[in-house]
């Protein structure tokens, strides 16, 4: 048997070969995983502390305490906490947008009547929401 000549070895390169069946896969991010990712953390943590605190009362390295996370890893994710307070704000319109809708669908239905299920829908939406 002859053997196979070798390359020269170079100092970045593993020394053994490694076989396609072995390599390691990369991970499922946290999100498929059934773990919320370490941006929602941050957005959770963050719409915590606006409310109990107010946003000027809030600091980065209060949000990531409250995320797990190292304050400055939060830029990671959201260039600064006024980005943070955008995301809240998008996010409560889209939560609203979402609740209210079918109120404003329906329109055999008299303004007056239009207009009390558009209240009942926002006040809903708000006690669902309490978070924000």
């Amino acid at each position: 048997m002859q053997a196979v000549p070798r390359e020269p070895h170079h100092p970045l390169m593993p020394m053994t070969p490694v076989s396609p069946r072995t390599e390691r896969r990369p991970t499922e991010p946290a999100a498929r995983r059934g773990r919320p990712s370490r941006r929602t953390d941050i957005f959770d943590a963050a719409l915590c502390l606006f409310r109990e605190r107010g946003f000027h009362a809030t600091s980065i390295n209060d949000i990531g305490e409250r995320a797990g996370v190292a304050g400055t890893a939060i830029y990671s994710h959201f260039a600064t906490k006024r980005e943070l307070l955008a995301e809240a704000i998008r996010e409560g319109a889209r939560r609203i947008k979402a609740g209210v809708g079918e109120a404003l669908v329906d329109t055999e239905r008299s303004p007056e009547a239009r207009l009390e299920d558009l209240v009942r829908a926002y006040v809903r939406v708000v006690i669902e929401n309490a978070d924000m």
